[in-house]
């Protein structure tokens, strides 16, 4: 080899060298000072894009829908009467619910109608109710509260979790928290209880959240109208024998909802449909029990990635000649972007 090709390619090395030692600082920038946020989240939330699967058949979901309010003579702005609720559990003792969840709060007391509801709830020995932690603030500072269902109800259930529903800075739910830290004690997640409820001992969650693993747009699961519950009609044969039922509200909704019990999930930019949080709740359940939840790499195996992607996109932009080097550098780039999306699925 003549000095001047050598020459040549120890300076190719040493520009290999330094782009790659280059890009791993960038790449460890981003990671460590959250300056990629952006990129950090678009990487969770573009791997939805490429599919969807199918939701578990043992978690369905009943809704309190338009239709329903009108046909029960249910005003939109109020709460049920709880004597429908006792009624539809009693049919879905009857149909052999394994489980029934009511994503709805009951936190006031009605003594008229929770004595039916509380004996219905007794007579199934399953259902499990929501709450909700409410953190308010003052000028003296915050003060944190638990909104749980009635005395009554709440001794006849099989027990309750919180409707925590994170919600990341630009407006999208991605994570769930199972175990959440309050002034009264480490409380479950209405998902968690439900895990618990339904398959033992409780667990300890690696991280304080996990990464929702979404089995598609909203309207995935499957649901059924209230109304047609309550009245028999047009039910399938055994659609809720030993299956856990999901009781809460479903509004029909645009982007500009948000907020009112309808998040944006990462199919929302392209399906334009926000996502009731019964369905949310549904999908952490049914991430917990097919242990489906999307796991981080943990935090000191990062480095590897963002070294071997620095240094394979530097030699190949620099040991090789552009028309081959640009070519290699962009199959790099994609081949890594796919093993992301293969890894998420």
């Amino acid at each position: 080899m003549s000095r001047s090709r050598w020459t040549k390619r120890r300076k190719r090395q040493a520009a290999a060298l330094i782009v790659g030692l280059a890009g791993l600082l960038w790449g460890l920038m981003l990671w460590q000072l959250n300056i990629g946020q952006g990129l950090r989240l678009a990487s969770y939330d573009l791997p939805f894009l490429f599919g969807k699967h199918a939701p578990p058949q043992d978690v369905v979901l009943v809704y309190l829908d338009e239709a329903s309010h009108q046909e029960l003579e249910q005003p939109l702005a109020q709460a049920w009467d709880r004597r429908l609720h006792a009624r539809l559990i009693d049919r879905l003792t009857a149909e052999g619910a394994r489980m029934i969840v009511f994503d709805i709060l009951f936190h006031d007391e009605n003594p008229e109608q929770d004595e039916s509801f509380a004996a219905a709830i007794r007579k199934h020995g399953n259902v499990v109710l929501a709450g909700e932690f409410v953190r308010n603030q003052s000028e003296v500072g915050s003060q944190e509260s638990l909104l749980l269902a009635a005395p009554d109800l709440r001794r006849a259930a099989a027990g309750w979790g919180l409707t925590d529903i994170p919600i990341d800075a630009d407006g999208v739910v991605r994570r769930i928290r199972h175990l959440i830290p309050t002034d009264f004690g480490e409380k479950p997640s209405l998902s968690e209880f439900v895990r618990q409820r339904d398959q033992g001992s409780p667990r300890a969650p690696v991280e304080p959240y996990e990464l929702l693993n979404y089995y598609g747009p909203a309207d995935t699961f499957r649901g059924y109208s209230y109304a047609g519950v309550f009245l028999d009609r047009g039910i399938p044969r055994d659609a809720f024998r030993n299956k856990i039922v999901v009781v809460g509200s479903l509004q029909k909704s645009g982007l500009a909802d948000a907020g009112k019990d309808t998040f944006s999930t990462p199919y929302a930019l392209v399906t334009r449909k926000l996502t009731p949080g019964m369905e949310i709740n549904a999908t952490a359940i049914a991430n917990l029990l097919e242990g489906r939840s999307i796991t981080r790499m943990r935090q000191e195996y990062v480095i590897y990635p963002i070294l071997l992607a620095a240094f394979l996109l530097a030699g190949a932009a620099c040991m090789l000649a552009p028309t081959r080097g640009v070519p290699l550098c962009v199959l790099l780039g994609l081949a890594i972007g796919a093993c992301g999306i293969f890894l998420q699925q």
